[in-house]
């Protein structure tokens, strides 16, 4: 009877064992949630080494009938650096080493839920002025570029709503420039884009009104315009027709002086004036057009261009007449260079006028003489003789000759500066005129 109690004892030991292992076994093939927490904590902190974690949840678990014994877990880790606070979502799965007696983890980002990253803080001052560097504010149709002339910035207001990740500042600038100055209002939009804040958006608020910087402004007199176009020339006719020639510009025979506008551009550091103008000669007046090119530089204004047009206004016909003289080529068989007077009179409103001609010892009547007023170019047709000269005896005494020689007929320019007539024999290919006013 002793003998089957303890055989009865010994198998009930045999099978409390068993199930001890069974359940021993069993116990480390599962993994508690702390357990698991603690697996997820370990794998991302050493994935992201510059962060904080603030806080992990199992969202949902699985224990799948495998073999080896597997745990498949679906986490949010909350997590943030100095910046930015990070919502994000893994796949983990925990595989079950017998051999070893532990188990290994291994996840991946979890691509069906969608992380966040949050700012912990709006933009920052630093970041706010630095987004000026590639800002262009238009003030009167020009770009001013804020980022090189900006001088005193302010923030006035900052409206900041981190969940949705943007931040609105509103700054009060002044720019100053070269020879301007502006000061307004801007209103800076920037987003987060999960990273970093952007500037996408600008918008005046207060418009910026620009005004000359003390002493900067360029302040002209006429008298200072008109020393400035004080031995400037004119340019006057055309080479095709010989009337081409240069007309100085002289302050004291400036007339009518008007400034007709002013204006400016590159910020106001070119400065355009354009003006119009009489040019009083004595012989003839022109009207001017003048346009002056200011640019400021190395802090000074000075002269960059120049441009000049002009046209005949009127010419004062009663300097036209009176005694001409020079030197006169003529058509002659001889072919040489004669002093010639010529004596013109009663200029008609037309331009038609009388004249003699007189060589020495010779004399002849202008059956006609034209002076246009409007190109300042000038005909003297000679026709009649009032005395015959002599022929020399080496000459030849033809009728044709007599015609070559005594009936020259001028064409050529009242040439204003030089007070002179100049120009060709009409026909002749080296015959001329250059005579003077007496």
């Amino acid at each position: 009877m002793k003998k089957i109690v303890y055989s009865i004892v010994i198998a009930l030991t045999a099978t409390m064992m068993s199930i001890a292992l069974i359940a021993c076994s069993s116990a480390a093939a599962s993994l508690s949630d702390s357990e698991m927490l603690e697996y997820v904590e370990s794998d991302v902190s050493r994935h992201y080494t510059n962060r904080t974690i603030e806080n992990i949840e199992i969202l949902e678990r699985e224990t799948p009938d495998t073999e080896p014994p597997e745990e498949i877990a679906w986490v949010q880790v909350i997590s943030k650096d100095s910046l930015i606070m990070y919502t994000e979502y893994f796949h983990f799965t925990f595989v079950w080493h017998e051999d070893e007696e532990r188990w290994a983890s291994n996840w991946v980002f979890d691509g069906t839920r969608a992380s966040s990253a949050i700012p912990l803080a709006g933009v920052s001052e630093e970041d706010a002025l630095n987004s000026l560097s590639n800002l262009n504010i238009d003030i009167d149709g020009e770009n001013w570029p804020a980022g090189q002339i900006a001088r005193d910035i302010s923030i006035i207001a900052q409206d900041t709503d981190l969940e949705n990740g943007q931040d609105s500042i509103t700054m009060s600038i002044e720019l100053i420039d070269d020879v301007l100055a502006a000061t307004g209002e801007v209103q800076l939009d920037f987003r987060f884009d999960g990273q970093r804040w952007g500037l996408y958006d600008t918008n005046i608020t207060t418009p910026f009104v620009s005004s000359f910087r003390d002493g900067k402004e360029l302040i002209l007199t006429d008298e200072e315009l008109i020393s400035v176009l004080n031995g400037e020339v004119l340019e006057f006719g055309s080479s095709d027709v010989g009337n081409d020639q240069y007309i100085t510009i002289f302050s004291p025979e400036v007339s009518e002086f008007n400034v007709s506008s002013i204006s400016s551009s590159n910020r106001a550091t070119i400065q355009t004036y354009n003006l119009t103008f009489l040019l009083d000669k004595n012989v003839a007046d022109f009207s001017v057009d003048a346009t002056i090119i200011y640019e400021y530089q190395s802090g000074g204004w000075m002269v960059q261009g120049m441009d000049l047009t002009s046209s005949l206004h009127s010419v004062n016909t009663t300097e036209i007449s009176g005694r001409w003289s020079g030197t006169s080529t003529a058509t002659t068989t001889r072919a040489d260079t004669r002093v010639v007077h010529i004596d013109i009179s009663d200029i008609a409103d037309d331009g038609t006028f009388s004249a003699i001609l007189d060589f020495p010892n010779y004399k002849s009547n202008a059956a006609t003489g034209f002076f246009n007023v409007h190109t300042l170019q000038i005909s003297i047709n000679f026709t009649e003789w009032i005395g015959s000269p002599p022929l020399d005896a080496t000459a030849a005494s033809t009728a044709e000759e007599r015609s070559r020689f005594y009936e020259p007929q001028f064409e050529g320019a009242l040439f204003i500066e030089e007070l002179a007539i100049r120009g060709r024999q009409h026909g002749g290919q080296s015959n001329g005129f250059d005579i003077t006013r007496q």
